[in-house]
């Protein structure tokens, strides 16, 4: 029992750090992309494009050396970071798909509806979802 409590918690570290790493590299990619007011819809998807980089990166990036250090074997790199990459996708196709029905025309209606309401949620949700798909892989092979 004590084993399986220290196992448990182990994983629910490494998500965390997961997390953090995550949200830091997003942090880092937003002062290089730094984009104050969105006016134009290439500018909405450039910020989309550097969320879900950075929490596909730090997802990635946190879990791969977690994985070293449990000694978890095979790491399965490329199918880690496919199914990282492509399920944290969807929400941010959504969240495009919501910005770009909205469009940039009326700037408050934008800021309004899609900034502050949708992309928070849908963001955090990219971040869910980009931790799934780095952990499907091996989900697929157990129950394989």
């Amino acid at each position: 029992m004590a084993k399986r409590i220290t196992w448990m918690l182990g994983w629910l570290v490494i998500i965390v750090v997961q997390v953090v790493a995550a949200l830091i590299v997003v942090l880092l990619l937003s002062q290089i992309w730094s984009i104050e007011k969105v006016t134009n819809l290439g500018q909405f998807i450039l910020i989309l494009v550097g969320i879900w980089l950075g929490y596909g990166i730090g997802v990635t990036g946190a879990g791969m050396v977690a994985l070293r250090i449990r000694h978890t074997h095979p790491l399965a790199i490329l199918q880690r970071l496919l199914f990282t990459a492509g399920i944290g996708l969807i929400p941010f196709l959504i969240l495009l798909a919501t910005g770009a029905r909205v469009g940039t025309g009326n700037p408050s209606i934008f800021q309004n509806y899609v900034m502050a309401g949708w992309m928070p949620t849908l963001s955090q949700i990219g971040l869910i979802f980009e931790i799934i798909g780095f952990y499907l892989p091996s989900w697929i092979k157990k129950s394989a």
